[in-house]
Protein backbone atom coordinates (compact mmCIF):
# COMPACT_ATOMS: atom_id res chain seq x y z
CA UNK A 1 0.00 0.00 0.00
CA UNK A 2 1.56 3.30 -1.03
CA UNK A 3 0.83 6.78 -2.37
CA UNK A 4 0.96 7.54 -6.08
CA UNK A 5 -0.27 10.80 -7.57
CA UNK A 6 -2.36 11.65 -4.50
CA UNK A 7 -4.12 8.28 -4.59
CA UNK A 8 -3.92 5.43 -2.15
CA UNK A 9 -2.75 2.61 -4.38
CA UNK A 10 -3.18 -1.05 -3.50
CA UNK A 11 -1.91 -3.78 -5.82
CA UNK A 12 -1.53 -1.15 -8.58
CA UNK A 13 -5.24 -0.28 -8.45
CA UNK A 14 -6.29 3.33 -7.87
CA UNK A 15 -8.85 3.95 -5.17
CA UNK A 16 -10.37 7.09 -3.65
CA UNK A 17 -8.09 10.10 -3.97
CA UNK A 18 -6.63 11.36 -0.71
CA UNK A 19 -8.13 14.78 -1.41
CA UNK A 20 -11.63 13.32 -1.83
CA UNK A 21 -11.21 11.38 1.39
CA UNK A 22 -10.11 14.55 3.20
CA UNK A 23 -13.16 16.41 1.84
CA UNK A 24 -15.32 13.55 3.08
CA UNK A 25 -13.92 13.86 6.62
CA UNK A 26 -14.35 17.65 6.60
CA UNK A 27 -17.97 17.37 5.45
CA UNK A 28 -18.60 14.71 8.09
CA UNK A 29 -17.55 17.22 10.74
CA UNK A 30 -19.27 20.28 9.25
CA UNK A 31 -22.53 18.67 8.13
CA UNK A 32 -23.14 15.05 8.99
CA UNK A 33 -21.93 11.64 7.90
CA UNK A 34 -25.01 10.97 5.76
CA UNK A 35 -24.43 14.05 3.58
CA UNK A 36 -20.68 13.43 3.45
CA UNK A 37 -21.02 9.83 2.23
CA UNK A 38 -23.74 10.88 -0.21
CA UNK A 39 -21.42 13.47 -1.79
CA UNK A 40 -18.44 11.09 -1.86
CA UNK A 41 -20.42 8.40 -3.72
CA UNK A 42 -21.86 10.88 -6.21
CA UNK A 43 -18.39 12.22 -7.00
CA UNK A 44 -16.70 8.81 -7.09
CA UNK A 45 -19.22 7.28 -9.48
CA UNK A 46 -19.81 10.51 -11.41
CA UNK A 47 -23.57 10.38 -10.83
CA UNK A 48 -24.47 13.45 -12.87
CA UNK A 49 -27.74 15.09 -11.91
CA UNK A 50 -27.89 13.44 -8.49
CA UNK A 51 -28.04 15.57 -5.38
CA UNK A 52 -29.06 12.92 -2.89
CA UNK A 53 -29.19 9.15 -2.81
CA UNK A 54 -31.81 7.17 -0.96
CA UNK A 55 -30.68 4.60 1.57
CA UNK A 56 -31.09 1.70 -0.87
CA UNK A 57 -28.95 3.36 -3.56
CA UNK A 58 -26.38 4.45 -0.99
CA UNK A 59 -25.99 0.85 0.16
CA UNK A 60 -25.69 -0.35 -3.46
CA UNK A 61 -22.93 2.12 -4.38
CA UNK A 62 -21.18 1.70 -1.05
CA UNK A 63 -20.99 -2.06 -1.61
CA UNK A 64 -19.53 -1.45 -5.06
CA UNK A 65 -17.03 1.03 -3.61
CA UNK A 66 -15.84 -1.31 -0.88
CA UNK A 67 -14.99 -4.03 -3.43
CA UNK A 68 -12.10 -1.85 -4.60
CA UNK A 69 -11.31 -0.26 -1.24
CA UNK A 70 -9.55 -3.23 0.33
CA UNK A 71 -8.07 -1.35 3.26
CA UNK A 72 -11.38 0.32 4.11
CA UNK A 73 -13.38 -2.85 3.54
CA UNK A 74 -11.28 -4.85 6.00
CA UNK A 75 -12.37 -2.47 8.80
CA UNK A 76 -16.00 -2.28 7.65
CA UNK A 77 -18.51 -4.34 9.66
CA UNK A 78 -21.56 -5.28 7.56
CA UNK A 79 -23.38 -6.53 10.63
CA UNK A 80 -23.77 -3.06 12.09
CA UNK A 81 -26.95 -1.15 11.29
CA UNK A 82 -25.57 2.35 10.68
CA UNK A 83 -23.55 2.16 7.46
CA UNK A 84 -22.74 5.89 7.61
CA UNK A 85 -21.02 5.69 11.00
CA UNK A 86 -19.42 2.37 10.10
CA UNK A 87 -17.91 3.74 6.88
CA UNK A 88 -16.57 6.80 8.72
CA UNK A 89 -14.87 4.58 11.32
CA UNK A 90 -13.52 2.17 8.69
CA UNK A 91 -12.16 5.02 6.54
CA UNK A 92 -10.48 6.57 9.59
CA UNK A 93 -8.77 3.30 10.47
CA UNK A 94 -7.73 2.83 6.83
CA UNK A 95 -6.14 6.27 6.78
CA UNK A 96 -4.29 5.43 9.98
CA UNK A 97 -2.92 2.29 8.30
CA UNK A 98 -1.84 4.38 5.34
CA UNK A 99 -0.20 7.07 7.52
CA UNK A 100 1.75 4.42 9.40
CA UNK A 101 3.05 2.80 6.20
CA UNK A 102 3.89 6.20 4.74
CA UNK A 103 5.91 7.00 7.85
CA UNK A 104 7.81 3.72 7.39
CA UNK A 105 8.53 4.63 3.76
CA UNK A 106 9.80 8.05 4.84
CA UNK A 107 12.09 6.47 7.44
CA UNK A 108 13.47 4.06 4.84
CA UNK A 109 14.13 6.99 2.52
CA UNK A 110 15.97 8.86 5.27
CA UNK A 111 18.03 5.76 6.07
CA UNK A 112 19.02 5.49 2.41
CA UNK A 113 20.20 9.09 2.43
CA UNK A 114 22.06 8.48 5.68
CA UNK A 115 23.79 5.45 4.15
CA UNK A 116 24.84 7.57 1.18
CA UNK A 117 26.20 10.21 3.55
CA UNK A 118 28.14 7.58 5.51
CA UNK A 119 29.78 6.38 2.30
CA UNK A 120 31.01 9.91 1.65
CA UNK A 121 32.21 10.29 5.24
CA UNK A 122 34.02 6.95 5.15
CA UNK A 123 35.79 7.90 1.92
CA UNK A 124 36.89 11.22 3.41
CA UNK A 125 38.17 9.69 6.64
CA UNK A 126 39.89 6.80 4.91
CA UNK A 127 41.84 9.22 2.72
CA UNK A 128 42.61 12.00 5.19
CA UNK A 129 42.44 10.93 8.81
CA UNK A 130 42.65 7.24 9.60
CA UNK A 131 45.70 6.27 7.56
CA UNK A 132 47.38 5.21 10.80
CA UNK A 133 44.70 2.64 11.71
CA UNK A 134 45.27 -1.08 11.40
CA UNK A 135 45.17 -1.96 7.68
CA UNK A 136 43.03 -5.06 8.26
CA UNK A 137 40.41 -3.07 10.20
CA UNK A 138 40.44 -0.26 7.65
CA UNK A 139 40.00 -2.61 4.69
CA UNK A 140 37.14 -4.43 6.41
CA UNK A 141 35.41 -1.12 7.15
CA UNK A 142 35.82 0.08 3.58
CA UNK A 143 34.50 -3.24 2.22
CA UNK A 144 31.38 -2.99 4.37
CA UNK A 145 30.69 0.61 3.32
CA UNK A 146 31.37 -0.04 -0.37
CA UNK A 147 28.85 -2.89 -0.38
CA UNK A 148 26.01 -0.52 0.52
CA UNK A 149 24.44 -0.16 -2.90
CA UNK A 150 23.28 3.44 -2.76
CA UNK A 151 23.46 5.70 -5.80
CA UNK A 152 22.65 9.30 -4.87
CA UNK A 153 20.53 11.17 -7.39
CA UNK A 154 22.70 13.38 -9.58
CA UNK A 155 21.31 16.93 -9.37
CA UNK A 156 22.93 17.80 -12.71
CA UNK A 157 20.97 15.00 -14.40
CA UNK A 158 17.76 16.26 -12.80
CA UNK A 159 18.49 19.82 -13.96
CA UNK A 160 19.12 18.65 -17.52
CA UNK A 161 15.94 16.57 -17.53
CA UNK A 162 13.86 19.46 -16.23
CA UNK A 163 15.22 21.72 -18.97
CA UNK A 164 14.48 19.01 -21.53
CA UNK A 165 10.87 18.66 -20.36
CA UNK A 166 10.49 22.45 -20.44
CA UNK A 167 11.79 22.52 -24.02
CA UNK A 168 8.92 20.13 -24.89
CA UNK A 169 6.42 22.43 -23.07
CA UNK A 170 5.85 19.95 -20.21
CA UNK A 171 5.79 21.50 -16.76
CA UNK A 172 7.05 19.40 -13.86
CA UNK A 173 3.67 18.57 -12.38
CA UNK A 174 3.24 16.39 -9.33
CA UNK A 175 2.07 13.60 -11.64
CA UNK A 176 5.19 13.49 -13.82
CA UNK A 177 7.85 14.64 -11.36
CA UNK A 178 9.37 11.13 -11.35
CA UNK A 179 10.58 11.71 -14.89
CA UNK A 180 13.07 14.38 -13.79
CA UNK A 181 15.28 11.78 -12.10
CA UNK A 182 14.94 9.21 -14.88
CA UNK A 183 15.81 9.21 -18.54
CA UNK A 184 13.96 11.97 -20.38
CA UNK A 185 13.61 10.78 -23.95
CA UNK A 186 12.90 12.58 -27.21
CA UNK A 187 9.83 14.80 -27.57
CA UNK A 188 7.89 12.12 -29.49
CA UNK A 189 8.78 9.41 -26.98
CA UNK A 190 7.85 11.64 -24.03
CA UNK A 191 4.48 12.41 -25.61
CA UNK A 192 3.86 8.67 -26.01
CA UNK A 193 4.93 7.89 -22.44
CA UNK A 194 3.03 10.72 -20.78
CA UNK A 195 -0.15 10.38 -22.81
CA UNK A 196 -0.12 6.64 -22.06
CA UNK A 197 0.20 7.49 -18.36
CA UNK A 198 -2.62 10.04 -18.49
CA UNK A 199 -5.53 7.72 -19.12
CA UNK A 200 -9.04 9.08 -19.65
CA UNK A 201 -9.79 8.39 -16.00
CA UNK A 202 -6.73 10.31 -14.78
CA UNK A 203 -7.53 13.31 -16.97
CA UNK A 204 -11.14 13.12 -15.81
CA UNK A 205 -10.04 13.12 -12.17
CA UNK A 206 -7.72 16.12 -12.65
CA UNK A 207 -10.42 17.99 -14.59
CA UNK A 208 -12.98 17.30 -11.90
CA UNK A 209 -10.55 18.56 -9.25
CA UNK A 210 -9.80 21.73 -11.24
CA UNK A 211 -13.49 22.31 -11.88
CA UNK A 212 -14.09 22.33 -8.11
CA UNK A 213 -11.12 24.59 -7.38
CA UNK A 214 -12.03 27.16 -10.04
CA UNK A 215 -15.54 27.63 -8.67
CA UNK A 216 -14.28 30.57 -6.58
CA UNK A 217 -14.60 32.65 -9.78
CA UNK A 218 -17.71 32.21 -11.95
CA UNK A 219 -15.90 33.22 -15.15
CA UNK A 220 -13.07 30.76 -14.60
CA UNK A 221 -15.61 28.08 -13.82
CA UNK A 222 -17.51 28.81 -17.03
CA UNK A 223 -14.34 28.86 -19.14
CA UNK A 224 -13.23 25.54 -17.71
CA UNK A 225 -16.58 23.88 -18.42
CA UNK A 226 -16.33 25.14 -21.99
CA UNK A 227 -12.74 23.86 -22.33
CA UNK A 228 -13.79 20.45 -20.99
CA UNK A 229 -16.65 20.21 -23.49
CA UNK A 230 -14.32 21.17 -26.34
CA UNK A 231 -11.78 18.53 -25.31
CA UNK A 232 -14.46 15.87 -25.02
CA UNK A 233 -15.72 16.74 -28.51
CA UNK A 234 -12.15 16.77 -29.91
CA UNK A 235 -12.27 20.52 -30.64
CA UNK A 236 -8.70 20.99 -29.48
CA UNK A 237 -8.12 24.45 -30.98
CA UNK A 238 -11.15 25.75 -29.08
CA UNK A 239 -10.06 23.91 -25.94
CA UNK A 240 -6.60 25.52 -26.10
CA UNK A 241 -8.18 28.96 -26.59
CA UNK A 242 -10.30 28.53 -23.46
CA UNK A 243 -7.34 27.19 -21.46
CA UNK A 244 -5.31 30.24 -22.45
CA UNK A 245 -8.23 32.42 -21.32
CA UNK A 246 -8.12 30.67 -17.93
CA UNK A 247 -4.35 31.16 -17.62
CA UNK A 248 -4.72 34.83 -18.63
CA UNK A 249 -7.41 35.43 -16.05
CA UNK A 250 -5.64 33.53 -13.26
CA UNK A 251 -2.48 35.59 -13.66
CA UNK A 252 -4.00 38.97 -14.57
CA UNK A 253 -6.56 38.92 -11.74
CA UNK A 254 -3.63 38.25 -9.41
CA UNK A 255 -1.21 40.90 -10.62
CA UNK A 256 -1.54 43.91 -12.95
CA UNK A 257 -4.37 42.95 -15.30
CA UNK A 258 -1.88 42.96 -18.15
CA UNK A 259 -2.42 39.56 -19.78
CA UNK A 260 0.62 38.08 -21.38
CA UNK A 261 4.31 38.29 -20.81
CA UNK A 262 4.17 41.25 -18.40
CA UNK A 263 2.06 39.40 -15.86
CA UNK A 264 4.23 36.31 -16.22
CA UNK A 265 7.20 38.53 -15.33
CA UNK A 266 5.24 39.68 -12.25
CA UNK A 267 4.68 36.06 -11.24
CA UNK A 268 8.36 35.29 -11.82
CA UNK A 269 9.40 38.26 -9.69
CA UNK A 270 7.01 37.30 -6.90
CA UNK A 271 8.24 33.71 -6.79
CA UNK A 272 11.88 34.79 -6.69
CA UNK A 273 11.10 37.25 -3.91
CA UNK A 274 9.41 34.53 -1.88
CA UNK A 275 12.31 32.12 -2.55
CA UNK A 276 10.00 29.58 -4.15
CA UNK A 277 11.42 29.80 -7.64
CA UNK A 278 14.02 27.07 -7.22
CA UNK A 279 11.36 24.39 -6.80
CA UNK A 280 11.10 22.43 -10.04
CA UNK A 281 7.30 22.73 -10.21
CA UNK A 282 7.42 26.53 -9.94
CA UNK A 283 10.53 26.98 -12.06
CA UNK A 284 9.24 24.85 -14.92
CA UNK A 285 5.79 26.49 -14.84
CA UNK A 286 7.25 29.98 -15.25
CA UNK A 287 9.71 28.87 -17.92
CA UNK A 288 7.03 27.13 -20.01
CA UNK A 289 4.74 30.17 -19.64
CA UNK A 290 7.53 32.41 -20.95
CA UNK A 291 7.91 30.10 -23.93
CA UNK A 292 4.24 29.75 -24.92
CA UNK A 293 3.60 33.48 -24.36
CA UNK A 294 6.65 34.70 -26.30
CA UNK A 295 6.32 37.57 -28.78
CA UNK A 296 5.36 36.48 -32.29
CA UNK A 297 7.22 39.17 -34.30
CA UNK A 298 4.12 40.24 -36.23
CA UNK A 299 2.83 36.66 -36.16
CA UNK A 300 5.83 35.33 -38.03
CA UNK A 301 6.77 32.85 -35.29
CA UNK A 302 7.36 29.28 -36.52
CA UNK A 303 4.29 27.16 -35.96
CA UNK A 304 6.05 24.10 -34.56
CA UNK A 305 5.45 25.10 -30.93
CA UNK A 306 2.31 26.08 -29.07
CA UNK A 307 1.95 29.86 -28.73
CA UNK A 308 -0.79 31.82 -27.05
CA UNK A 309 -0.74 34.86 -29.35
CA UNK A 310 -0.74 32.80 -32.54
CA UNK A 311 -3.84 30.91 -31.35
CA UNK A 312 -5.81 33.70 -29.69
CA UNK A 313 -5.32 36.06 -32.65
CA UNK A 314 -6.04 33.41 -35.28
CA UNK A 315 -2.59 33.04 -36.80
CA UNK A 316 -1.83 29.44 -35.90
CA UNK A 317 -1.38 27.49 -39.12
CA UNK A 318 -1.55 24.02 -37.66
CA UNK A 319 -4.02 22.07 -35.58
CA UNK A 320 -3.68 21.82 -31.81
CA UNK A 321 -2.78 18.33 -30.60
CA UNK A 322 -4.68 16.59 -27.77
CA UNK A 323 -1.51 16.36 -25.68
CA UNK A 324 -1.08 20.15 -25.94
CA UNK A 325 -4.45 20.60 -24.23
CA UNK A 326 -3.12 18.29 -21.51
CA UNK A 327 0.00 20.46 -21.23
CA UNK A 328 -2.20 23.52 -20.69
CA UNK A 329 -4.31 21.67 -18.13
CA UNK A 330 -1.18 20.83 -16.12
CA UNK A 331 -0.08 24.48 -16.30
CA UNK A 332 -3.47 25.56 -14.91
CA UNK A 333 -3.17 22.92 -12.17
CA UNK A 334 0.31 24.16 -11.20
CA UNK A 335 -0.78 27.81 -11.30
CA UNK A 336 -3.69 27.17 -8.94
CA UNK A 337 -1.36 25.36 -6.56
CA UNK A 338 1.31 28.10 -6.69
CA UNK A 339 -1.04 31.08 -6.41
CA UNK A 340 -3.25 29.54 -3.74
CA UNK A 341 -1.23 27.21 -1.57
CA UNK A 342 2.24 28.74 -1.82
CA UNK A 343 1.71 32.46 -2.33
CA UNK A 344 -1.71 32.62 -0.64
CA UNK A 345 -3.02 35.00 -3.29
CA UNK A 346 -6.11 33.13 -4.48
CA UNK A 347 -8.93 32.02 -2.23
CA UNK A 348 -9.46 28.47 -3.39
CA UNK A 349 -11.17 26.12 -0.97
Amino acid sequence: MNEQNNYIVIDNKETISLEDLQIYFEESEKNDRVVALNNLLIKTFNLDGCTTLNEKDTKKYLTKLLKNEIYINKHFDNNKNNMYDEFYDAASKSLSDYSYLTAIDNINSLLSKLASYLVDVSNFYSKNIIDGLNDKFLNTFKDIMSNIDIKPVDSEIIDKNVEKLISYNWVVSFEIEDYVSGNVKSKTQMVEIITKYYTKNRIKTISRDMSEKLKFDKNLSRYFREASRCYKNKCYYSCASMMFAIIDRLISMTFNKKPGIRDIKSLHKKLKTEEYYNLYVNYSTVKVLYDIYKETNDFSLPTKKLNRNMIIHGWAKRSVKPYECLQLLLIVKNLVFILNYELGILNVS
